[in-house]
């Protein structure tokens, strides 16, 4: 008896257009995560301090994307690693467009980030 799939609510599937980290990796003190979604790619840079210097204050989260060869890269530091990646994306979101960046679903990108342990 064949089964019934709802393939329009994906349940039980992970979403193909969902990010996902291929690479992980520490540069120096900097944890590098690049993320594959539909094709496109993003790369997060986490570190500690507020990028002025300070490593005891907060986190700094940089989202490098490429547009034909020229590298885009947003930052933002906040206290907390995930407060950092939302308001880099919040930049993205407003800025990309603009700057011919991809659209990209971060909250998607902080829940694979969570399953890494890249952000709590």
């Amino acid at each position: 008896m064949p089964r019934n799939v709802n393939h329009e609510s994906g349940a039980g599937k992970p979403e193909s257009s969902a990010p996902r980290i291929s690479v992980q990796y520490f540069r120096g003190d900097t944890l590098v995560c690049e993320l594959r979604s539909a094709g496109s790619t993003v790369s997060v840079h986490i570190s500690r301090g507020d990028g002025e210097g300070n490593r005891d204050n907060g986190w700094r989260v940089e989202a490098h994307g490429k547009v034909v060869d020229e590298e885009i890269v947003i930052t933002a530091a906040a206290p907390t690693r995930r407060s950092a990646l939302m308001e880099v994306g919040s930049k993205w979101s407003v800025q990309g467009a603009e700057l011919g960046l991809q659209r990209v679903d971060w909250d998607a990108v902080a829940v694979a980030l969570v399953s890494v342990s890249a952000i709590d």
